[in-house]
Protein backbone atom coordinates (compact mmCIF):
# COMPACT_ATOMS: atom_id res chain seq x y z
CA UNK A 1 0.00 0.00 0.00
CA UNK A 2 1.28 3.47 -0.86
CA UNK A 3 0.86 5.27 2.43
CA UNK A 4 1.81 8.67 1.03
CA UNK A 5 -1.24 8.86 -1.26
CA UNK A 6 -4.00 7.69 1.04
CA UNK A 7 -7.43 9.32 0.86
CA UNK A 8 -8.57 11.47 3.79
CA UNK A 9 -11.58 9.15 4.18
CA UNK A 10 -9.22 6.26 4.91
CA UNK A 11 -7.41 8.37 7.51
CA UNK A 12 -10.78 9.25 9.08
CA UNK A 13 -11.44 5.53 9.51
CA UNK A 14 -8.31 5.30 11.68
CA UNK A 15 -10.05 7.69 14.13
CA UNK A 16 -13.63 6.45 13.72
CA UNK A 17 -12.73 2.83 14.43
CA UNK A 18 -9.37 2.78 16.21
CA UNK A 19 -7.66 -0.59 16.28
CA UNK A 20 -3.91 -1.06 16.65
CA UNK A 21 -2.31 -3.18 13.96
CA UNK A 22 1.20 -3.71 12.67
CA UNK A 23 0.63 -0.69 10.40
CA UNK A 24 -1.07 1.60 12.93
CA UNK A 25 0.20 2.87 16.30
CA UNK A 26 -1.95 5.07 18.56
CA UNK A 27 -0.54 7.46 21.14
CA UNK A 28 -2.07 9.70 23.78
CA UNK A 29 -1.25 13.40 23.68
CA UNK A 30 2.48 13.79 24.35
CA UNK A 31 4.89 16.67 24.92
CA UNK A 32 7.00 16.37 21.77
CA UNK A 33 9.43 18.93 23.21
CA UNK A 34 10.35 16.33 25.86
CA UNK A 35 13.50 14.35 24.88
CA UNK A 36 12.15 11.07 26.29
CA UNK A 37 8.93 11.43 24.31
CA UNK A 38 10.93 12.25 21.16
CA UNK A 39 12.91 9.01 21.52
CA UNK A 40 9.69 7.04 21.97
CA UNK A 41 8.21 8.60 18.85
CA UNK A 42 11.47 7.92 16.95
CA UNK A 43 11.22 4.24 17.93
CA UNK A 44 7.68 4.03 16.50
CA UNK A 45 8.60 5.93 13.32
CA UNK A 46 11.57 3.58 12.84
CA UNK A 47 9.46 0.46 13.39
CA UNK A 48 6.63 1.60 11.11
CA UNK A 49 9.05 2.53 8.30
CA UNK A 50 10.86 -0.80 8.67
CA UNK A 51 7.50 -2.58 8.51
CA UNK A 52 6.86 -1.08 5.08
CA UNK A 53 5.17 2.13 6.22
CA UNK A 54 2.20 2.96 8.37
CA UNK A 55 0.49 5.53 10.59
CA UNK A 56 1.11 7.08 13.97
CA UNK A 57 -2.11 8.60 15.33
CA UNK A 58 -2.10 11.03 18.27
CA UNK A 59 -4.92 11.70 20.69
CA UNK A 60 -6.07 8.10 21.27
CA UNK A 61 -5.42 6.31 24.58
CA UNK A 62 -4.37 2.67 25.01
CA UNK A 63 -8.01 1.67 25.52
CA UNK A 64 -8.76 3.15 22.05
CA UNK A 65 -10.80 6.06 23.41
CA UNK A 66 -10.16 9.71 22.63
CA UNK A 67 -7.50 11.13 24.95
CA UNK A 68 -8.76 13.84 27.29
CA UNK A 69 -7.29 17.34 27.41
CA UNK A 70 -6.15 17.89 23.84
CA UNK A 71 -3.60 20.65 23.35
CA UNK A 72 -4.89 24.12 22.52
CA UNK A 73 -2.77 24.07 19.36
CA UNK A 74 -1.56 21.19 17.22
CA UNK A 75 1.55 23.14 16.19
CA UNK A 76 3.65 20.81 18.37
CA UNK A 77 2.57 17.92 16.09
CA UNK A 78 3.42 19.65 12.82
CA UNK A 79 5.24 18.21 9.85
CA UNK A 80 8.34 20.21 10.87
CA UNK A 81 8.33 18.88 14.45
CA UNK A 82 7.88 15.24 13.41
CA UNK A 83 10.57 15.46 10.73
CA UNK A 84 12.93 17.20 13.18
CA UNK A 85 12.56 14.13 15.44
CA UNK A 86 13.40 11.94 12.44
CA UNK A 87 16.38 14.11 11.52
CA UNK A 88 17.70 13.94 15.08
CA UNK A 89 17.06 10.25 15.82
CA UNK A 90 16.75 8.21 12.59
CA UNK A 91 19.21 7.11 9.95
CA UNK A 92 18.41 7.35 7.15
CA UNK A 93 15.75 9.94 7.85
CA UNK A 94 12.30 9.22 6.42
CA UNK A 95 10.21 12.10 5.13
CA UNK A 96 6.94 11.85 7.05
CA UNK A 97 3.73 13.69 6.28
CA UNK A 98 1.30 14.89 8.93
CA UNK A 99 -2.41 15.15 8.23
CA UNK A 100 -4.95 16.61 10.64
CA UNK A 101 -8.09 14.49 10.75
CA UNK A 102 -11.26 15.83 12.38
CA UNK A 103 -13.81 13.46 13.90
CA UNK A 104 -16.76 14.58 16.05
CA UNK A 105 -15.17 18.01 16.41
CA UNK A 106 -11.86 16.64 17.72
CA UNK A 107 -8.68 17.04 15.69
CA UNK A 108 -6.08 14.27 15.55
CA UNK A 109 -2.63 14.48 13.95
CA UNK A 110 -1.96 11.41 11.80
CA UNK A 111 1.67 10.89 10.83
CA UNK A 112 1.99 9.11 7.50
CA UNK A 113 5.23 7.11 7.71
CA UNK A 114 6.75 5.95 4.41
CA UNK A 115 8.45 2.60 3.93
CA UNK A 116 12.20 2.37 4.34
CA UNK A 117 14.22 2.41 1.15
CA UNK A 118 17.27 0.37 0.22
CA UNK A 119 18.45 0.22 3.85
CA UNK A 120 16.51 -0.27 7.08
CA UNK A 121 16.19 2.64 9.48
CA UNK A 122 18.15 2.65 12.73
CA UNK A 123 18.07 4.84 15.81
CA UNK A 124 20.78 7.42 16.43
CA UNK A 125 21.34 10.17 18.98
CA UNK A 126 19.17 8.47 21.58
CA UNK A 127 21.83 6.99 23.81
CA UNK A 128 20.98 3.72 25.52
CA UNK A 129 17.56 4.14 27.07
CA UNK A 130 16.81 0.73 28.55
CA UNK A 131 13.45 1.75 30.00
CA UNK A 132 11.64 -0.48 27.51
CA UNK A 133 9.76 2.51 26.10
CA UNK A 134 12.70 4.53 24.81
CA UNK A 135 15.13 3.77 22.04
CA UNK A 136 18.75 2.64 21.82
CA UNK A 137 21.37 3.82 19.35
CA UNK A 138 22.15 1.50 16.45
CA UNK A 139 19.04 -0.63 16.89
CA UNK A 140 16.70 -1.57 14.04
CA UNK A 141 13.14 -1.42 15.38
CA UNK A 142 10.29 -3.29 13.67
CA UNK A 143 6.59 -3.88 14.25
CA UNK A 144 5.91 -7.22 15.88
CA UNK A 145 2.85 -9.13 17.05
CA UNK A 146 1.14 -7.41 19.94
CA UNK A 147 1.38 -5.07 18.08
CA UNK A 148 4.49 -3.36 19.37
CA UNK A 149 7.58 -1.53 18.17
CA UNK A 150 10.51 -3.67 19.25
CA UNK A 151 14.17 -4.37 18.49
CA UNK A 152 14.48 -6.78 15.57
CA UNK A 153 16.91 -8.79 17.72
CA UNK A 154 13.91 -9.98 19.73
CA UNK A 155 12.19 -11.25 16.56
CA UNK A 156 15.03 -12.35 14.24
CA UNK A 157 12.54 -14.00 11.87
CA UNK A 158 11.54 -10.45 10.84
CA UNK A 159 14.92 -9.88 9.17
CA UNK A 160 13.85 -11.79 6.06
CA UNK A 161 10.82 -9.66 5.11
CA UNK A 162 12.82 -6.51 5.91
CA UNK A 163 15.72 -7.60 3.68
CA UNK A 164 13.30 -8.60 0.90
CA UNK A 165 11.74 -5.10 0.99
CA UNK A 166 15.23 -3.50 0.96
CA UNK A 167 16.17 -5.61 -2.05
CA UNK A 168 12.94 -4.70 -3.85
CA UNK A 169 13.63 -1.00 -3.21
CA UNK A 170 17.16 -1.39 -4.58
CA UNK A 171 15.93 -3.17 -7.69
CA UNK A 172 13.28 -0.48 -8.24
CA UNK A 173 15.94 2.23 -7.88
CA UNK A 174 18.23 0.47 -10.38
CA UNK A 175 15.49 -0.29 -12.91
CA UNK A 176 15.52 3.24 -14.34
CA UNK A 177 13.39 2.47 -17.38
CA UNK A 178 10.83 0.47 -15.38
CA UNK A 179 10.91 -2.58 -17.61
CA UNK A 180 11.58 -5.00 -14.75
CA UNK A 181 15.01 -5.84 -16.12
CA UNK A 182 18.18 -4.29 -14.77
CA UNK A 183 20.43 -3.66 -17.75
CA UNK A 184 24.21 -3.55 -17.54
CA UNK A 185 24.08 0.26 -17.82
CA UNK A 186 21.57 0.43 -14.96
CA UNK A 187 23.78 -1.82 -12.81
CA UNK A 188 26.68 0.59 -13.07
CA UNK A 189 24.83 3.74 -11.99
CA UNK A 190 26.83 5.80 -9.52
CA UNK A 191 25.91 5.35 -5.88
CA UNK A 192 23.88 8.16 -4.34
CA UNK A 193 25.15 9.77 -1.16
CA UNK A 194 23.27 8.73 1.99
CA UNK A 195 20.14 10.76 2.61
CA UNK A 196 19.44 11.49 -1.03
CA UNK A 197 17.24 9.71 -3.47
Amino acid sequence: MNHQHIAIEDLENLIADPYETLEVEYKRWMDLGNATHQRRIARHLCALANHGGGYLVFGIDDDMTVSPNPPLSLEAYSHDVINAIGRRHLSPQPHCDVRIVTRNGAEHPVVVVPSHGETPLTIRGAGNDDSGKGARDGIVYVRAPGPCSISIHEFPELWRPLIVRCHAAMVAALDVDGDGIISEAEQTRPSEPAGEG
